[in-house]
């Protein structure tokens, strides 16, 4: 059946399997996003939470986002597509 099918990540029932990939972990100066999206934000939050620490879209499939100027620690990101958040998660500049 056509509902049987799944189109993508957000559809599938393994909470393990995203259609974002941020790495590396933990990172230095540069956060790298893989995807197959186009048009997402990616936001940085520091965990004392000073929001959008780095604030950016994301036009292409594979960005690589210049970090040097964020203090070393542990910040929070999001990202979203048109509003909705897709993927958050934890990263550590070291």
């Amino acid at each position: 059946m056509p509902g049987d099918i799944i189109t993508n990540a957000e559809e599938t029932p393994d909470p393990d399997d995203h259609d974002v990939l941020v790495y590396p972990v933990p990172f230095t100066n540069e956060i790298n996003i893989e995807t197959y999206r186009k048009a997402l934000t990616f936001s940085l939050f520091s965990t004392a939470g000073e929001c959008f620490v780095l604030n950016k879209n994301l036009s292409v499939p594979n960005t690589e986002l210049e970090t040097s100027h964020l203090n070393r620690g542990a910040y929070i990101y999001k990202i979203s597509d048109n509003g909705k958040t897709i993927h958050t998660g934890k990263i550590i500049k070291k």
